[in-house]
C-alpha cells in the first residue's frame, strides 16, 4: 500500500519527522508542523525546524547576519519559549537538533557541539544529528563523530561524499548522484548504492524489525526519477549478489531533503521529502508493497541492449575503469583559499528569490569560476549557462573535458538561501549547454585583487590575461608566439 498523506507547495523545505513517524516539522521562511491525524499548527516566524525532544520543535530566528535566537515550541499547547543561548553560536550556516541538544556549524568553520562546546582550529562543514550522534566534516578530509557530546572517532571521508547523513544506529551514509556508501563507526565501509544507474543522494537508513532499509532519491532522466527503498544488503555483500528490487515512488521530487521513519503502530514507513523548490509531500508505504525490478524499469526508458550488472571481478588485474574527472588537490586548495577570503553568502531577510540568486551568481559563483580560469588556465574551466538565453549558473562551474562541456556542482541548497559547499563534485557531461565567453579569467586572490562584485565582461580590477593593457609575462608571450607559428605552419 502506498498513500499520499500530505502536500504543501509553498514553503516545505527540509522536513523532519518525529521518531514515531506521526508529525512533520518543516519550513525555511517560517516554522510549521503537521500531524498525520490532520492537526496543523499555525506558522511562526523562524527556520531550521527540528524535533529536539518528543513533542517539542526547536527553530531559529535571525536577528542579523551574525546572530540568531533559538526558540522551543511545545506542540501540545502551541506554547513558544525563547531560549537563553548565545545568539552568536546559534547563527550557524548549518543547524541540527535531537536527543535534547542542538548543534551548529558556523561560517568561520567552527563547530558548536550541544550548544556550548566550541571546536576550532580545524575547518568544519555541516552538522547532522541523529539519536545520540552528531556528525560533521573536518578539513574536507575526515568525518568526526561525537556520541552523547563526546568525541567518538574520526573516519576518512569517502570519495564523492558531497552530501552525507548519520542514522540513529551510528551508520554514516554519503554520496551525491554517484555511488552511495555506508560507513560504520569502526571504519568499515560498504557500497549501498540502491539503483543500477548509480545516481542518487545519500540514502536514509531506517531500522525495521532488526533490518536496515535504505531509502533514497534518484534521478537519471526526465522519466526515471523518484524515491526508492529496499532492505540494505548484508554487510560485505556486493551489488552483483543482490537483486535490484525496490519499492518505487516514481515521479516524486525529493531532491532537496528526504526523511523516513518506521511507524511501528501502523506497520508502515512514513516518508517526508521536499523538492528543489520547497514542495513538500508526505507518503505512507507498507513494507509488503510490490517491488519493482529496477533493471527492467531502466531498460524501459533506455535504447540499446539490456543493461546488466558488471561481472564479479576475478583475481587477475584489470584495466582501470573510466571514472568521473574530479577536482584535483590543487583545485581544492585554491577553493579553500577563496572560501577563507570570500565565504559563501546567504540570502538577506528582505531579498526576493530572484534578487538573491542574481547576487549569488554575480558576487560569488562567477568570480570564483573566473579565479579558477586564471589560476588553472589550461584546465578548461568556464562560466556556463543552460543556453544562450538563460542567466549564468548560480551554483555550478563549467569545464571543457575532451572537447565536451561538463559541469561541477559548487553549492547545495542555493534555493534555500543558505547554500553549503559540495566538497568533492564529479564532472557531469552537458554537451547541449552554453559557454559564456564574455566572462574571462580574473585574479582576485593575487596582489591587489578586487573583492568579488559585478564581474561584467571579465573586467573590474584583478589581473586578466587577454586584456588590452595587460603586461603578459615572458612565458605567456613565448607560448603565444609558438602557437601562432604552429598555426601558420598548418595553414601552409
Amino acid at each position: 500500500m502506498i498513500q499520499k498523506l500530505y502536500e504543501f507547495n509553498a514553503d516545505g523545505w527540509y522536513p523532519r519527522l518525529d521518531e514515531a513517524g506521526e508529525t512533520v516539522c518543516f519550513g525555511n521562511l517560517s516554522s510549521r508542523a503537521w500531524h498525520i491525524g490532520g492537526g496543523e499548527w499555525p506558522p511562526v516566524e523562524g527556520r531550521n525546524s527540528r524535533f529536539i525532544r518528543p513533542g517539542v520543535v526547536t527553530f531559529t530566528r535571525e536577528l542579523d547576519t551574525l546572530h540568531a535566537k533559538r526558540f522551543e515550541r511545545a506542540l501540545s499547547n502551541n506554547h513558544v519559549d525563547p531560549m537563553d543561548d548565545d545568539t552568536a553560536l546559534v547563527a550557524g550556516n548549518d543547524f541540527d537538533a535531537g536527543n535534547g541538544h542542538w548543534s551548529s556549524c558556523l561560517a568561520s568553520g567552527r563547530l558548536v557541539l550541544h550548544g556550548s562546546t566550541i571546536l576550532s582550529g580545524d575547518r568544519y562543514r555541516g552538522v547532522q544529528a541523529a539519536g545520540p550522534f552528531v556528525l560533521s566534516s573536518r578539513n574536507d578530509t575526515h568525518f568526526d563523530v561525537f556520541e552523547r557530546g563526546l568525541f567518538r572517532c574520526s573516519l576518512p571521508l569517502p570519495p564523492g561524499a558531497n552530501a552525507w547523513r548519520i542514522a540513529p544506529t551510528g551508520h554514516i551514509t554519503s554520496g551525491y548522484f554517484w555511488d552511495s556508501k555506508a560507513t560504520w563507526i569502526d571504519g568499515s565501509t560498504q557500497d549501498i548504492t540502491v539503483t543500477p544507474w548509480r545516481r542518487e543522494g545519500p540514502p536514509v537508513l531506517v531500522l525495521r524489525d532488526h533490518i536496515l532499509w535504505a531509502w533514497t532519491y534518484t534521478h537519471l532522466t526526465r522519466d526515471i526519477h523518484g524515491v526508492v527503498g529496499m532492505p540494505m544488503r548484508a554487510w560485505g555483500k556486493t551489488l552483483e549478489e543482490t537483486p535490484f528490487e525496490a519499492i518505487v515512488l516514481q515521479g516524486w521530487d525529493a531532491s532537496s531533503w528526504l526523511d523516513v521513519k518506521w511507524d511501528a503502530i501502523r506497520g508502515r514507513f512514513v516518508l517526508a521529502g521536499s523538492g528543489d523548490r520547497g514542495q513538500l509531500q508526505v507518503w505512507a508505504v507498507t513494507a509488503d508493497h510490490a517491488r519493482t525490478d529496477l533493471f527492467a524499469w531502466w531498460k524501459t526508458y533506455l535504447p540499446g541492449p539490456e543493461p546488466k550488472p558488471e561481472p564479479v571481478p576475478d583475481p587477475k588485474p584489470e584495466e582501470p575503469k573510466e571514472t568521473p574527472t574530479m577536482l584535483t588537490d590543487a583545485h581544492k586548495a585554491l577553493r579553500g583559499r577563496w572560501l577563507e577570503r570570500f565565504p559563501i553568502p546567504s540570502k538577506r531577510a528582505d531579498e526576493s528569490s530572484d534578487a538573491w540568486e542574481d547576487r549569488l551568481r554575480r558576487e560569488w559563483t562567477i568570480p570564483f569560476v573566473q579565479q579558477m580560469m586564471f589560476s588553472f588556465h589550461g584546465d578548461g574551466f568556464c562560466v556556463k549557462s543552460a543556453d544562450a538565453g538563460r542567466p549564468e549558473s548560480k551554483d555550478a562551474m563549467g569545464r571543457v573535458i575532451g572537447g565536451t562541456l561538463h559541469y561541477y556542482d559548487l553549492l547545495l541548497g542555493a534555493g534555500t538561501g543558505r547554500p553549503t559547499l559540495v566538497e568533492d563534485p564529479p564532472a557531469i557531461a552537458i554537451p547541449g549547454q552554453h559557454i559564456r565567453r564574455e566572462h574571462g579569467p580574473v585574479d582576485r586572490l593575487g596582489g591587489g585583487g578586487e573583492q568579488p562584485g559585478d564581474p561584467g565582461g571579465g573586467g573590474g580590477g584583478g589581473q586578466q590575461p587577454g586584456g588590452g593593457d595587460f603586461d603578459w609575462p615572458k612565458w605567456a608571450r613565448e607560448v603565444l608566439e609558438a602557437l601562432r607559428a604552429l598555426k601558420v605552419a598548418i595553414e601552409d
